[in-house]
């Protein structure tokens, strides 16, 4: 009797060896950062987790640039990022050395090949590695950049894009005594949606019904066309919003 429980034992504990060998040990939090591709959309939501970390995306498309002056601090360029799938994830700035940007925008920009003619074929989306950062409030990807370097930026990302596109008095406001501020709806949080009511409201005050825009019409026109953007005084603070995508 105690030799057979003996075998049985001997037998059950060469059973459960092989399974403690082969038990893959767990991944290191944080390596899912470095390298799975994300978008945006998914690095806005965990800033805490992903700030000054490698990231991966696919730029589905890239928006107009305008043109980058040589002595500028940095040259902006807005981006489409998607998902493993492929699927869109939201825009986000890139921020590089000016002398990067014709070769960052060749690299990059997708190639639609023979996509939407009779031939099918589809769109080569190319990956981008790059740093998420946080520069002037806003979410960036830093390429070939140190945040370091951006400290003293004159411009946050989204006023440095303006001027790329509508020159160097970009910023300055039509009116005597007003600042100019741009307001991005591709990058409303909780925090500022209800300072995107407030401005929609100033935008409809004096207009006529046929006029005006609800906060979703303003959203959505202004994520359907990068190129849509309005204009709102706000008379008490001094201040031109520009709001657009």
């Amino acid at each position: 009797m105690k030799k057979i429980l003996t075998l049985g034992f001997v037998l059950l504990f060469s059973l459960l060896v092989p399974v403690s060998v082969v038990a893959a040990p767990k991944k290191k939090a944080g390596k899912k950062a470095e390298t799975e591709v994300s978008c945006a959309d998914v690095w806005a939501a965990k800033i805490k987790d992903f700030k000054g970390t490698r990231v991966n995306t696919f730029v589905l498309d890239i928006a107009e640039t305008g043109t980058v002056m040589s002595d500028a601090d940095a040259a902006v360029v807005p981006i489409e990022t998607g998902d493993k799938k492929q699927a869109a994830g939201g825009l986000i700035f890139v921020l590089m050395p000016p002398e990067d940007f014709d070769a960052f925008t060749k690299k990059y920009f997708p190639d639609s090949g023979d996509a939407g003619t009779a031939f099918g074929g589809k769109a080569d989306f190319k990956q981008l590695s790059a740093v998420f950062e946080i520069v002037g409030g806003e979410n960036v990807l830093l390429y070939n950049m140190k945040a370091e370097t951006l400290k003293k930026l004159k411009f946050s990302p989204s006023e440095a894009i303006e001027i790329q596109r509508q020159g160097k008095d970009a910023m300055k406001s039509e009116r005597e005594g007003f600042t100019k501020k741009i307001f991005n709806v591709s990058k409303i949080s909780k925090k500022t949606s209800a300072e995107l009511k407030r401005l929609v409201a100033l935008y409809n005050q004096g207009k006529k019904k046929a006029d005006k825009l609800t906060e979703k019409e303003l959203k959505a026109q202004c994520l359907d066309d990068d190129e849509f953007s309005v204009t709102v005084f706000d008379e008490k603070a001094k201040i031109e919003w520009l709001i657009r995508r």
